[in-house]
Parts: structure tokens; C-alpha cells; sequence
């Protein structure tokens, strides 16, 4: 019976250690939970200042955090809030206990490179589609875009920091929104609120900047690009090859050469994609950043 003795008296104390050293993720801020890393369903909540049992870090960039809830295992962000040693006190999953009762020993500490993540990227894409083709789909849906007195040309869809390796950060905080009066001011370039907010929170929080500057960088950039004269204002269908746009928007733009832009395209001209540096200068495009239009295309006309 010694040698069994010895056994779970070994298993205890692996037990216990594995305890002391269990960690807590305490959120910073109150949200919603997903089914797993940048998944699309919510399967419970945080509360700011409350603490759970960190289960894992995953994910894309291994920037998500899997903690136990009430409501059972589901991801948040690590940047949403900040872990610590739970010392000696077990706390299982779907247990949660309050900060504020914690030991000062136990007072969260930073996550391990937060804030950082938001930069790991290598330069910018900006996106710019064509507005009469995306009214001629979608046109009821979006009056603020495609309501009878709006005539749009090309119109900012995102700026989005991506990898040379083809990744691209998303997602990365839920903490901050543009202000209203912030997303006011972008309608001539961006015109949809909905559209202003998601690219924020999907691209936006992922650079680094504020709104504020997030945003100017986005005007900024749209506004030094300069658009063939065939394509400012057009009253009758335009059609041309690939090749063809392509030439006319190295033409229009100085400096700027075939590798550092695609172009996007089904039965209609969809949208255009420039590669920026940090400075918003243009540049060769990284790894699965390429053409998706063959053949010729049509822009359909202002209305």
C-alpha cells in the first residue's frame, strides 16, 4: 500500500503546484465573448474589474485569450484586459472573483506585449471602390451612399495595415469608437456610417492611432492618389482591360508602378488597391496581394 501512498501523495502535489500557478485574465473593460478567436457568435460577457481563469491564448498572432465563464469557455482579446498569478487559490472554471478583493501581490500585471500587437504590421492597403457599382447591387440598402442625389466616383472602402507575409492584423481592441462627429466629417470620402465604424474596429484599431489620426491618415491618402480623367466623372459605361486601368493610374500617379496596386473586377469594376508604406508612400505590394480581374471590365457611369 506504501507504493500507492507515494503515488497520490505525487499526484496531489502536481495537483496543487499546477494550482498555485494557475493565472487570471482581469478585463479592463465590460464585452462579449466569442465562440472562438475572431469568431462571429457571442457566447457570454465580461465584466470590467472581474477576473477569470485564463484556460489558453490562441488565435491569429496568439493575440486572443480563452477564459472560463459562467457561461462556459469563450475568447476575448488579451488586449481587453491584463493578467495575474492567482497564487494559491484554486479557481475553476466558470469561477470568477473581483479585483479589488485581490492581494497586492496579486494585483494584475501588463499581459506580456500588450499594446504592442496593435503595430505588427508592415505597411498599409487602401482600398477604394466604385460607387456606382456597388449602388447598382446594393443601392437600397445604403441611402447614405446611393440615394438619389448622391453621385460618388471611387469612395474609400478601408486602409488596412497588413503583413509582408500576407497576414493581416483585425480586430485588435473594441475599446475606443470615432466620435460622431469624427464619422460626420468622413462622409464625403467614406460615405456610411456603418462603413466608418466597422473599418475602425476591424482595421482601424489595429494601426497604432486614434481615430482622429487613423482617419486623416485615410483622408490624406485618398486624396494624393489621382484618379485617370477618363474615370472622374463619367456619364456613359467606361470599359477597359486590366492592363488598361493599370496604365492609367501609373500614368496619373508619379512614382507609382504596376507591383504596387491591384485591381478587382467580376462582370463590373469592383475596386482598386494601393500598397502604402508608414509614411502613406507608395510601394511594392507584400505575399497574396494581387489582381482579381481578367479580361475587361466596365465601370458604370455616375448617375
Amino acid at each position: 500500500m506504501r507504493p500507492m501512498r507515494a503515488v497520490f501523495a505525487l499526484l496531489f502535489l502536481l495537483f496543487t503546484h499546477s494550482l498555485a500557478f494557475a493565472t487570471d485574465f482581469t478585463a479592463s473593460q465590460s464585452g462579449s465573448a466569442r465562440d472562438q478567436p475572431d469568431g462571429p457568435r457571442t457566447v457570454g460577457t465580461v465584466e470590467q474589474g472581474r477576473s477569470y481563469p485564463l484556460l489558453k491564448r490562441g488565435g491569429p498572432g496568439a493575440k486572443w485569450c480563452k477564459l472560463g465563464l459562467p457561461t462556459g469557455p469563450a475568447w476575448v482579446l488579451c488586449s481587453e484586459g491584463s493578467l495575474s498569478d492567482q497564487g494559491t487559490t484554486p479557481v475553476r472554471p466558470g469561477q470568477t472573483k473581483s479585483a479589488s478583493a485581490q492581494s497586492p501581490s496579486q494585483q494584475p500585471a501588463a499581459l506580456p506585449n500588450q499594446g504592442s500587437t496593435t503595430l505588427s504590421f508592415d505597411y498599409y492597403l487602401l482600398s477604394l471602390s466604385w460607387s456606382p457599382s456597388f449602388c447598382a447591387s446594393k443601392g437600397s440598402s445604403s441611402p447614405e451612399q446611393c440615394g438619389l442625389d448622391k453621385r460618388y466616383g471611387f469612395v474609400v472602402h478601408g486602409l488596412w495595415p497588413q503583413a509582408e507575409n500576407g497576414d493581416n492584423p483585425m480586430s485588435c481592441s473594441l475599446s475606443v469608437k470615432p466620435s460622431p462627429e469624427l464619422a460626420d466629417r468622413m462622409m464625403d470620402v467614406m460615405p456610411s456610417h456603418h462603413l466608418i465604424e466597422h473599418e475602425w474596429q476591424k482595421h482601424g484599431t489595429c494601426s497604432g492611432l486614434s481615430p482622429e489620426e487613423y482617419f486623416a491618415n485615410l483622408r490624406s491618402t485618398f486624396q494624393n492618389v489621382r484618379i485617370p480623367k477618363t474615370l472622374q466623372r463619367p456619364v456613359q459605361p467606361v470599359r477597359l482591360s486590366s492592363d488598361d486601368i493599370k496604365s492609367q493610374f501609373v500614368e496619373s500617379n508619379p512614382g507609382l508602378t504596376k507591383e504596387m496596386f491591384t485591381v478587382h473586377c467580376r462582370n463590373v469594376f469592383s475596386e482598386i488597391r494601393f500598397c502604402l508604406d508608414k509614411q502613406l508612400r507608395f510601394r511594392a505590394c507584400g505575399k497574396r496581394v494581387r489582381d482579381a480581374c481578367a479580361g475587361m471590365t466596365v465601370f458604370p457611369p455616375l448617375r
